[in-house]
């Protein structure tokens, strides 16, 4: 099973919800009401719309999410903002909150991280590490399985949802998690983090600053040259089970 890293997306249309003539599309508060905020739904039948949300898109049991395993299986999801926040407030808190790298600054972009349970040959690799238990975690077992940035734009920062598409011209779900769904054996899991980040760039021998999840600190080290990303706290979580 082959799992592609990661896909850069310079179309921002495809990760939010679609604007209106006279302003923001509010979220149907159903989404609220049954998920809550800093939860990303998960559709197995369909893109959910931001403004009415259908029950019969979603299986959802106990905090968990269902899809079936199998080719013919497609992903649609949607991040459940805080009421009233947008991006642009979520951005802002980013660069406030996470300032070491700002100066060095070159992007801003949204992103969906996915981490797998299974590796490419379906071996279990989160034996030794916990699930996440609450919004702020962040997976230590692996490095993500999948990740899709969409770089934002002025109209987009005003948007009060996130949201990706199984299949998207220039990146999308299927391309990053496809194999996995189509190879995983039932039990399999998915852990799905939407969040904010800002991509900074450093010419080697300056002093960059990288976040160590283990210790929850910034660590100083001379840089090699390149780009870095810092990202947000988690806005939106899910967790996956493949049945």
């Amino acid at each position: 099973m082959k799992i592609q890293s990661r896909s850069l997306v310079l179309l921002a249309s495809a990760c939010f919800a679609t604007a209106t003539l006279f302003g923001q599309t509010q979220p149907d508060p159903a989404y609220l009401t049954t998920f809550g905020a800093g939860t990303v739904v998960v559709s197995h039948s369909g893109f959910p719309a931001i403004a009415k949300y259908d029950a019969s898109q979603v299986t959802y049991i106990n905090g968990v999410f269902h899809i079936k395993a199998g080719e013919s299986t497609t992903v649609n999801m949607r991040a459940i903002f805080d009421a009233g926040k947008n991006t642009e407030y979520y951005m802002n808190r980013l660069k406030t909150d996470k300032s070491q790298n700002l100066k060095h600054k070159t992007a801003e972009h949204v992103v969906w991280r996915i981490w797998c349970s299974h590796d490419g040959n379906v071996n279990q690799v989160t034996e030794k590490t916990p699930w996440p238990s609450k919004i702020s975690d962040i997976p230590l077992w692996a490095e993500p399985c999948g990740t899709v940035f969409f770089t934002p734009n002025e109209q987009t920062m005003k948007y009060l949802s996130g949201a990706v598409k199984w299949d998207e011209s220039g990146g999308n779900l299927r391309a990053e998690i496809g194999a996995y769904i189509r190879d995983a054996n039932p039990g399999c899991k998915l852990y799905v983090v939407f969040c904010l980040a800002y991509e900074y760039s450093y010419s080697g021998g300056e002093t960059e600053y990288k976040w160590d999840e283990l210790s929850q600190k910034w660590l100083p080290q001379i840089s090699a040259g390149g780009i870095g990303y810092v990202y947000s706290d988690p806005i939106a979580v899910a967790t996956i089970v493949l049945d």
